[in-house]
């Protein structure tokens, strides 16, 4: 995982432009194969005084994907890059080409065996109490 950025004052509290950089393997959903994501994406976060969030206006840019986050005594850089991380991952990843098999329709289902039949064949048997 690479996190690579910026931390820069703005407005009274401080803004992140960074980089997120990552190569994730998980387990393919369908076939529970190795399944490899290359993650590649910005972060950006600002963080506003205590003081100053609630009374300020925040107008948020095309750009902006959050509102700022109240800013307390420290910036914990890698919280930040955890959770970039752990929203880009995919929830469900799958190898090309998997796919799910589909559900056997009601014709192929008079035709799989059914599990209780053999204790209807030992009904009719002497010795049975039905």
């Amino acid at each position: 995982m690479r996190f690579r950025g910026r931390l820069s004052p703005e407005g009274g509290g401080w803004a992140l432009d960074a980089t997120l950089g990552a190569t994730v393997v998980q387990p393919c959903v369908v076939t529970l194969e190795p399944v490899i994501t290359r993650i590649d994406q910005p972060v950006r976060r600002r963080w506003l005084p205590d003081a100053e969030a609630p009374k300020a206006e925040v107008v948020l840019g095309p750009d902006d994907e959050e509102e700022p986050e109240p800013l307390g005594d420290r910036i914990d850089l890698g919280r930040v890059a955890a959770e970039a991380l752990s929203l880009a991952v995919p929830d469900y990843p799958r190898r090309p080409g998997a796919a799910l098999q589909a559900m056997p329709d009601e014709a192929d289902a008079a035709e799989r065996p059914r599990p209780f039949s053999a204790l209807a064949v030992l009904r009719g048997k002497p010795g049975s109490e039905a």
